[in-house]
């Protein structure tokens, strides 16, 4: 049986990990995270940019899309618009709408100014 969450609680539901609110999660699967996020269209898209090492955890290179993320983690992603440097700020359990998700991460490209 599988439990759907009133929309009235908005982003908030979508991003616990774990049905008890008090759990931290452990971490999550870096397809999923990148899915969610919305740095991929597609799951299996995410899948492809990890495996063809466009997506580093902390400076190393994350060879398998099963990889785990965790809170406070700095994902660089080599896309196709150009290279983004993130932290790691939310574990989704949803795939969000783009404005909440930008809420999963925080921006730690330095831009000239």
């Amino acid at each position: 049986i599988r439990e759907t969450r009133s929309t009235q609680e908005g982003t908030r539901g979508a991003l616990l990990n774990d049905a008890d609110e008090d759990t931290q999660p452990q971490g999550q699967r870096l397809d999923l995270w990148l899915w969610r996020a919305r740095m991929a269209r597609t799951r299996p898209l995410a899948g492809v940019l990890v495996r063809s090492g466009a997506v580093r955890i902390n400076r190393q290179r994350a060879l398998r899309p099963s990889a785990t993320v965790r809170i406070g983690d700095v994902l660089t992603l080599a896309l196709p618009s150009g290279v983004r440097v993130l932290e790691v700020a939310a574990l989704p359990r949803a795939r969000l709408g783009a404005d909440p998700a930008s809420a999963l991460y925080r921006d730690r490209q330095h831009t000239p100014q």
